[in-house]
């Protein structure tokens, strides 16, 4: 005997689609924030290392011909003609990020009186100092880059605090407080001297 099957085709129910997109949405909800923090926190761990690589790549060539190279301009140039950097410095912070040479009275922050003060006074006792500039950084960015090159705290262990929107003249990093129109500094980093 010979059974007859009703030809039925299963689909999805509307409330069984609103409940998948309901779960879709919930789980696009929690993970959006932590792409967009991971994408953040790339272009500042993208930024420390091409500050590091730029010292050694200034060490390198110090190490070999006893100077820096005479002309600010084509520092990191130099560099990479002759193999101290792979390839040239980029930077997800700033509009521009360059390895520069400047005299002790004008270093500190391209042309501040002050030199740099790594343990919190004036201790650089030598003639040039090498320094990564990097140009059109947001406040924010410029703190958050401070940070992460200086530390939470200084030499003596007292923190190390700047107000978004005010100059850091003390440490590795320096730089001038943003300007009120754009909201944007030039950020120094010493790297060495001599």
């Amino acid at each position: 005997m010979k059974t007859n099957k009703l030809n039925s085709t299963h689909g999805f129910t509307l409330i069984e689609m609103v409940g998948v997109l309901a779960v879709i949405a919930i789980l696009a909800a929690l993970l959006v924030p932590k792409i967009f923090a991971a994408i953040n926190e790339s272009r500042y761990n993208t930024c420390v290392a091409g500050v590091n690589s730029s010292k050694t790549a200034a060490m390198g060539y110090f190490g070999k011909h006893q100077v820096f190279p005479a002309a600010s301009a084509t520092f990191a140039a130099t560099l990479l003609d002759e193999g101290y950097l792979e390839r040239p410095l980029t930077t997800k912070i700033g509009t521009a990020m360059t390895v520069e040479t400047t005299t002790i009275a004008l270093c500190g922050g391209g042309g501040a009186t002050a030199p740099y003060k790594l343990n919190g006074t004036v201790d650089i006792a030598g003639s040039e100092v090498v320094e990564v500039k990097i140009a059109g950084v947001n406040g924010v960015d410029a703190q958050e880059l401070s940070r992460r090159i200086d530390g939470e705290t200084d030499a003596a262990g007292t923190p190390l605090t700047v107000a978004v929107g005010t100059a850091d003249t003390v440490g590795r990093v320096v730089f001038a407080a943003p300007d009120a129109t754009t909201g944007l500094t030039d950020v120094y980093v010493y790297l060495a001297h001599k």
